[in-house]
C-alpha cells in the first residue's frame, strides 16, 4: 500500500508534515514532486523558486547544503529535486510533537526509523511540473544531461534515503497542464528511450554503490493518452525494465 506525500502540504491551513504520515502502515511513500530545470510555469511561484534554487546552488559565497560541485550549470533539462529549499531544509515544524526532527528533510529521513521496510520514492514531474519533460526527452544529448544530473543527486549522501525514482510525465503527446506542448508522433518513442537509459543509469549506480535503487513510473491510462503514446511507441517495450507502474485510474474515463 502506497501513498503520496505532498511537500507543499506544510503550508496554509494544512500543516501536514512528514511526521504525520502513517508510514508504519505503508509499503511506500512517493514524495511529490521533484522538478526539472527549464521553463516550468506550473512550478511554485511560476517557476521563480526554481530559478532562485539554481542561483543559490551555484553561489560560491553561500553554498549551503544545496551545492553540488559536480554540476557546473543547471540549464534546461537538468534535474532539481527541490523547488522549495526553504520549505524543505529551513522551515521548522513548531507543533508540540516535533522534536529534533523539526524540518521536512529531517522528518522524511526519520521515516526509515519508524518503518525500516518503507520504500521512499522521489517522484519527478506531476501535473504541474511536467513541462520540461518535452524538451528534455527530445534528443539523446538532453536525456544524457538530465540522467547525469539525476545520477549525481542520487549519489549525494543526503539523498541516501531514496529507494526509488518515479517518473510522472503528464503526458507524452500532450493533454497535460501545458496545452501548448506535446507531439504525439515522437513523444512516446522519446520517453521510452529515457526509461531505457534511466534503467541503465540506475543499474550502474547500484553496481557502484551496492544499493538497490528501483525505477517506477506513473502513466495516464485514459484512451486518448494511450493513443498518443502509441503513435510512436509501445508501453510493452519498457515494461521489462520498470519495477512498478502506477496507473492513473482517476483519469480512466477522462479528466
Amino acid at each position: 500500500m502506497g501513498s503520496y506525500y505532498a511537500t507543499w502540504g506544510i503550508y496554509d491551513g494544512r500543516k501536514y508534515w512528514p511526521a504525520d504520515v502513517p508510514v508504519e502502515r505503508l509499503s511506500e511513500v512517493y514524495i511529490a514532486f521533484a522538478a526539472i530545470c527549464g521553463s516550468n510555469p506550473g512550478a511554485n511561484n511560476g517557476g521563480k523558486s526554481l530559478e532562485k534554487f539554481y542561483a543559490d546552488s551555484h553561489d560560491n559565497t553561500d553554498v549551503g547544503s544545496y551545492y553540488l560541485p559536480e554540476i557546473k550549470s543547471l540549464d534546461q533539462g537538468e534535474v532539481s529535486f527541490i523547488d522549495d529549499p526553504w520549505g524543505m531544509f529551513d522551515m521548522k515544524d513548531t507543533s508540540a510533537e516535533a522534536t529534533a526532527a523539526d524540518t521536512q528533510i529531517k522528518q522524511i529521513i526519520d521515516w526509515k526509523n519508524r518503518n525500516a521496510d518503507l520504500d521512499v520514492i522521489m517522484s519527478v514531474g506531476g501535473w504541474s511540473y511536467s513541462r520540461p519533460f518535452f524538451e528534455m526527452i527530445s534528443t539523446p544529448e538532453n536525456r544524457t544531461k538530465f540522467l547525469n544530473s539525476l545520477g549525481m543527486w542520487l549519489k549525494t549522501p543526503v539523498f541516501g534515503f531514496i529507494d526509488e525514482i518515479d517518473f510522472d510525465f503528464e503526458y507524452p503527446g500532450g493533454e497535460g497542464y501545458n496545452q501548448d506542448v506535446g507531439d504525439a508522433t515522437v513523444d512516446g518513442a522519446n520517453y521510452n528511450a529515457l526509461i531505457l537509459e534511466a534503467r541503465a543509469m540506475i543499474d550502474r549506480i547500484n553496481d557502484e554503490t551496492g544499493r538497490d535503487l528501483q525505477l517506477t513510473m506513473a502513466i495516464g491510462i485514459g484512451p486518448s493518452k494511450l493513443d498518443n503514446w502509441a503513435q510512436s511507441a509501445r508501453i510493452s517495450e519498457i515494461m521489462p525494465v520498470v519495477d512498478r507502474m502506477g496507473l492513473m485510474t482517476y483519469d480512466f474515463s477522462g479528466s
